[in-house]
C-alpha cells in the first residue's frame, strides 16, 4: 500500500505551534551544558562536552556528524535511556535529571516515541499487538489500546497489514510499524535514530516523507540523527556534532 497524504491535516489533537521566537513560548526539549562520559578500564572517555539546545513544539531537528561523534548518545540522554553525568536535561517542562527511575519510566512512556534504525519489533505479536505495546504498558485496556494501533496503522499506510507478523512484513513496513509504535500514546517529542538506515533509497525517501507529513499533520516535536544529507536538509533545522560539541549549520 502507498503511504498516506496526510500532509496538512490536523488530528483532534493538535498543539498550536508557538514559534521559538515568540516571548513566553517554552521549548519541548531544553539542554544547558549537558554533559556524558564513560569510564573503561579506569580511563574516562568524554562523548558529550557542554551541550546546550533547545527545540521548540512542532519543529524537526536533524543532527548529524560523523561516527562516535555522540549522535546517538546525544538522543539516548534526551529521551531519558542514559542519563547525563552533568547539566540540565529538560522535557516538556520537567527535568529528566532530577527524576528516579520510578518516575522517569512512566514519564517517557508518555511524552517520549522512539524509532530506531533497528525496529525491534517483538517477532510473535502482530503488527497491531507491536504497535499497541505502549498503551498496553500503560495500563491501557487491550480493546482499545488495539483500536487506536489500527488507526495508526492506517495513518502509516498499513491498515491491511494489522494482523500480520514482523517476519511477514518487508523491512520497509517494519519501520512504518516503528513510527506507529512511537506516535500511538501521542508524545510530545519523536527520537528517531538513523529511521531509514536500514532501508533502499526510494523506501527511505518515502519514510522520511511520511515522517515529515506526521510531524506537520501532528504538530509533534522530531529529533533525528542520520547520515542522509537529503533527509537533514529537509529539517527545519541542522545540528552537527563535532568532538563531543554541538555546533549549528
Amino acid at each position: 500500500m502507498p503511504f498516506p497524504e496526510i500532509d496538512g491535516q490536523k488530528s483532534k489533537d493538535t498543539y498550536m505551534t508557538e514559534p521559538s521566537n515568540q516571548t513566553g513560548a517554552e521549548p519541548v526539549v531544553r539542554l544547558r551544558n549537558v554533559k556524558k562520559e564513560y569510564h573503561l578500564e579506569g580511563k574516562s572517555l568524554p562523548v558529550l562536552q557542554g551541550v546546550s539546545l533547545d527545540v521548540w513544539r512542532g519543529e524537526i531537528a536533524a543532527v548529524v556528524g560523523r561516527s562516535g561523534a555522540g549522535k546517538s548518545t546525544l538522543l539516548h540522554v534526551i529521551g531519558g535511556l542514559d542519563s547525563a553525568t552533568g547539566g540540565e536535561v529538560e522535557i516538556a517542562g520537567r527535568r529528566l535529571d532530577q527524576m528516579n527511575p520510578a518516575e522517569l519510566a512512566p514519564f517517557r512512556n508518555r511524552n517520549v516515541g522512539f524509532v530506531f534504525q533497528f525496529h525491534h519489533l517483538l517477532p510473535e505479536f502482530t503488527a497491531a499487538e507491536n504497535t499497541a505495546m505502549p498503551l498496553l504498558i500503560r495500563g491501557v485496556g487491550l480493546k482499545d489500546a488495539l483500536k487506536a494501533a489500527r488507526h495508526h496503522l492506517d495513518l502509516v499506510g498499513l491498515a491491511d497489514r494489522a494482523d500480520h507478523k514482523p517476519g511477514e512484513l518487508s523491512g520497509g513496513e517494519q519501520q512504518r510499524v516503528a513510527v506507529a509504535r512511537a506516535l500511538i500514546p501521542k508524545p510530545t517529542l519523536v527520537l528517531a535514530d538513523e529511521p531509514s538506515g536500514n532501508l533502499d533509497s526510494e523506501t527511505g525517501e518515502r519514510l522520511h516523507d511520511l515522517l515529515w507529513n506526521l510531524s506537520r499533520a501532528e504538530n509533534r516535536t522530531f529529533i533525528i540523527v542520520t547520515h542522509n544529507q537529503g533527509l537533514a536538509e529537509k529539517a527545519d533545522r541542522t545540528l552537527r556534532i563535532e568532538d563531543g560539541m554541538l555546533v549549528e549549520g
